[in-house]
């Protein structure tokens, strides 16, 4: 698989859809941009390249075409549940329905308080008394995943309203990690419900999401319909904070006591430490001890090998729920993202069933 010289992939996903588009094709003098990408792909610093490094960096090399040849089949897969889901309808190429799955059209920006905005997409109603879906993302998750562009999809074909929208200083909302707080986040929601949904919304809250989703079923009832929840993190910044500064040297620590925000660079992505948000972020705590005043339908979905959040953490959140509506699906393979192909057809089945369930779609 090697690069055309006119194109310039931003990310893995790029790539992949130019592959799928049959536009690369394997060449020496393009391997200087692949490691550069594959550099960008593990968050290494830059790669030199010469004809003396190539013994060391050539493991690295095997290890991102590995990857991407992994990632392109769970691609496939995913355009294949687009392409043939009874859910949704649709008949796309595969490079088109590989794009159509991780880039929204039409993004609108919604302001806040003051300078402050969020980047939202929203689908409009065909029945603007039904329930509105609104996707809650994770943390540091965007408007661009896969669960995001699968529910879309899966509104569209059914007539159904949908907003899907960035937090501040994610994704296509601009602002900064320095100031933003998660009271921030929990207006942004809350805003969201306020200004973009007519009547109640459905609200589908992924990791993150979900406890955001349960504050604002809480807070704001009048406005929400049922939650959906995919592996639900509650009060989870105090925990994320304290574990890496305890991860951390010395002069790390200093920065973080200081109360500046400190990035850590992962394999995984980016860590984003400041200790106000860390402390401010209690205060939408909640207690699984006691009951929770949530009377809509809800639906938990949380995978047995969730790595980050425990699978039996939603046992108790069930039981803390005062609604009487409350089913917990976990699955045995299931990881704390689940976006494979399997996850998103069940969280597919999931809404509609909640939605046909209360006779808002047929």
């Amino acid at each position: 698989m090697k690069y055309d010289p006119k194109i310039e992939p931003e990310n893995l996903f790029d790539v992949a859809t130019a592959v799928a588009d049959g536009k690369m094709s394997r060449s020496a003098g393009e391997l200087l941009k692949e490691l550069r990408e594959a550099a960008k792909y593990h968050n290494m610093k830059t790669i030199k390249i010469g004809a003396d490094y190539f013994a060391l960096i050539e493991p690295v090399v095997r290890t991102w075409y590995a990857e991407l040849d992994r990632e392109m089949n769970r691609f496939k897969q995913i355009v294949d549940l687009v392409q043939k889901s009874p859910y949704m309808g649709l008949q796309k190429s595969q490079p088109e329905a590989l794009r159509m799955a991780n880039f929204p059209a039409d993004v609108n920006f919604l302001q806040v308080k003051g300078d402050r905005k969020i980047a939202y997409q929203k689908v409009e109603p065909a029945d603007s008394s039904k329930p509105t879906v609104v996707f809650v993302p994770g943390f540091m998750s965007t408007m661009e995943g896969f669960k995001a562009s699968m529910l879309d999809n899966l509104c569209r074909s059914h007539g159904l309203g949908y907003v899907r929208f960035d937090f501040e200083s994610v994704g296509k909302s601009p602002g900064t990690f320095e100031t933003v707080l998660f009271e921030h986040w929990l207006e942004d929601l809350k805003l969201v419900l306020e200004k973009l949904v007519q009547n109640k919304a459905l609200l589908i809250g992924s990791s993150m999401g979900g406890w955001m989703s349960m504050k604002m079923a809480m807070d704001l009832p009048q406005k929400v319909a049922a939650i959906v929840m995919v592996a639900p993190a509650i009060n989870f910044f105090k925990f994320y904070y304290d574990f890496f500064y305890k991860a951390v040297d010395d002069e790390q620590k200093k920065i973080l006591d200081s109360g500046k925000l400190l990035v850590l660079q992962k394999n995984f992505g980016n860590i984003f430490l400041r200790r106000e948000f860390r402390d401010k972020s209690i205060a939408a705590h909640l207690d699984l001890d006691k009951p929770l005043d949530i009377q809509v339908p809800v639906r938990i979905l949380h995978g047995v090998k969730d790595p980050d959040v425990p699978f039996k953490q939603s046992l108790k959140i069930m039981s803390a729920l005062t609604s009487k509506d409350v089913d917990v699906i976990f699955r045995k393979e299931g990881g704390h993202q689940m976006s494979e192909p399997a996850d998103l057809e069940l969280l597919q089945k999931t809404v509609l069933d909640v939605l046909v369930g209360k006779i808002w779609v047929t």
